[in-house]
C-alpha cells in the first residue's frame, strides 16, 4: 500500500490564544504536534502561517523552521476599538484556504491545525475533490468538526513541558 501524502496547515495564532486560555499560559510543543501530523502519511509541505510586530518572534520562528515549517508571516494590522484599546489582527483564513486548494490535489490528507470554523468553506471544497481532512486543535468550532473527517482536540500532551527552555511562542495578534 501507498503511504499517504500529507499537507500541514498550521495557524499559529489561533493556537497561541486559544491554548493561553485552555491551558494557563502553557505553550504548544510544535515537534510534537509535527510528529502527531507525521502519524498520517509523509509530511510533503507544512506551512506555519504566524504574524510579529518587528523581529519579536524571530527565534521561535527559526523553531518552527527547524520542525519542518515554511513560514508565511504577517505583519498584523491594527485597530482602534471604541473603548480605546488596540486590536491587533493578522487574519490567514484567505491564504490558509488557497493552499489547501492549491494542495489537494497532490495529498491524501490535509491536517490543518486551527479551531477556526472560518475555514469550514475549503475544508469541504477539498473533501469534495476526495481529499481527507484531519484538524488538530483547541476549542474546535462544532461546524468545523462537522465538516472534516476527524477532529483531534489537543490534549497536555501536546504541550511544552518546562516554558522557560523553550522560544518563545509571543505572537501578538488577536486570534480569529
Amino acid at each position: 500500500m501507498m503511504t499517504p501524502f500529507v499537507f500541514v496547515a498550521a495557524d499559529v495564532s489561533n493556537l497561541y490564544y486559544t491554548l493561553r486560555l485552555k491551558f494557563a499560559g502553557k505553550k504548544l510543543n510544535y515537534k510534537y504536534l509535527m510528529d502527531e501530523c507525521a502519524k498520517h502519511g509523509q509530511i510533503v509541505h507544512a506551512i506555519a502561517y504566524a504574524a510579529q510586530i518587528n523581529d519579536q518572534a524571530s527565534k521561535f520562528f527559526d523553531c518552527l523552521s527547524i520542525y519542518g515549517f515554511d513560514l508565511k508571516i504577517k505583519t498584523p494590522k491594527q485597530y482602534n476599538r471604541n473603548n480605546g484599546q488596540i486590536t491587533r489582527k493578522a487574519d490567514h483564513d484567505v491564504g490558509i484556504a488557497v493552499d489547501m486548494i492549491r494542495h489537494c490535489e497532490k495529498v491524501h490528507t490535509i491536517v490543518l491545525c486551527t479551531g477556526d470554523g472560518d475555514i469550514v468553506p475549503a475544508v469541504e471544497y477539498v473533501r469534495s475533490r476526495g481529499c481527507r481532512v484531519i484538524v488538530y486543535g483547541s476549542q474546535i468550532s462544532g461546524d468545523l468538526k462537522l465538516a472534516c473527517d476527524k477532529a483531534y482536540e489537543i490534549s497536555p500532551a501536546f504541550l511544552e513541558v518546562n516554558n522557560e527552555e523553550a522560544p518563545s511562542n509571543e505572537i501578538t495578534t488577536s486570534a480569529k
